[in-house]
């Protein structure tokens, strides 16, 4: 595993830590495909230009983590394969366990994390894939992914630039659609909040919830902008809570 303590500073271009192995000749191709059996804290600050990728089983974030211009991504697994794809990055993550999950959590994010792209992404191997108590702000996309794990979201995420609002994405994206990895439950717990909306000028952004199973919603939602945003708050099953809606969209907004 890899600790970084309160007091380190990491800064590069380019950051990656990973807990666990690739072969030589993953390496020297530049094919990046892990496989993972240690976990990873930070308790410090990691920053980057281009992009800081953590790896990991287990990963446990308390201390702050940047990159200016990259994705931020905190991605749990036993194997986990990384690509760039033009401007966008490809990941897949996989978990060989047998069932009954571990207990545990497989990303927790209880301190900060700022970029311009931020993914937490993990397998279903632990109780709680992904559990987001802290911040996470991303200039243009904040995206929780889990092939079949169970969420919980208590912090603040917040996706917006300087010409609108960006994306939220926390268990799927539309009506649970294309390729992307969909979780089973999502818990947004009443302290949590979602915001896409434009910081000055542009229209609200979109934020999107999604669980192939139970979804609750008791958080608030906002993106709103000159022109209203979107929101899908989805599930096999939902739950709103015995409190009035706090879904703020604006004008013209839309919401499923």
């Amino acid at each position: 595993g890899i600790t970084f303590g309160e007091n380190s500073v990491v800064r590069a271009d380019l950051f990656l830590a990973a807990a666990g192995d690739i072969s030589n000749e993953d390496f020297l191709n530049e094919n990046l495909e892990f496989k993972l059996n240690g976990a990873i804290e930070n308790l410090g600050l990691l920053q980057s230009n281009a992009g800081t990728y953590l790896l990991g089983k287990q990963i446990l974030n308390s201390g702050k983590i940047e990159s200016a211009k990259g994705v931020s991504l905190l991605a749990s697994g036993d194997e986990i394969f990384l690509k760039n794809q033009g401007s966008s990055l490809m990941l897949r993550v996989s978990d060989n366990l047998l069932e009954p999950r571990e207990n545990g959590i497989g990303v927790n994010n209880l301190g900060e994390v700022d970029g311009e792209e931020i993914m937490f992404s993990a397998g279903d191997a632990f109780a709680d894939a992904i559990y987001h108590q802290g911040t996470a702000r991303g200039d243009k996309s904040v995206k929780l992914h889990s092939d079949g794990g169970n969420f919980k979201v208590s912090g603040k995420i917040e996706a917006s630039g300087d010409d609108g609002g960006g994306r939220i994405e926390i268990g799927g994206t539309d009506k649970g659609g294309g390729t992307v990895p969909r979780a089973q439950n999502v818990s947004i717990f009443e302290a949590a909040v979602l915001d896409a909306s434009a910081r000055s000028d542009g229209d609200g952004g979109d934020v999107v919830i999604w669980s192939d199973g139970h979804t609750e919603m008791f958080g608030s939602i906002f993106a709103e902008g000159e022109n209203g945003g979107f929101a899908e708050v989805s599930g096999n099953t939902y739950d709103f809570g015995v409190s009035a809606w706090r879904i703020h969209l604006g004008q013209g907004g839309r919401f499923l």
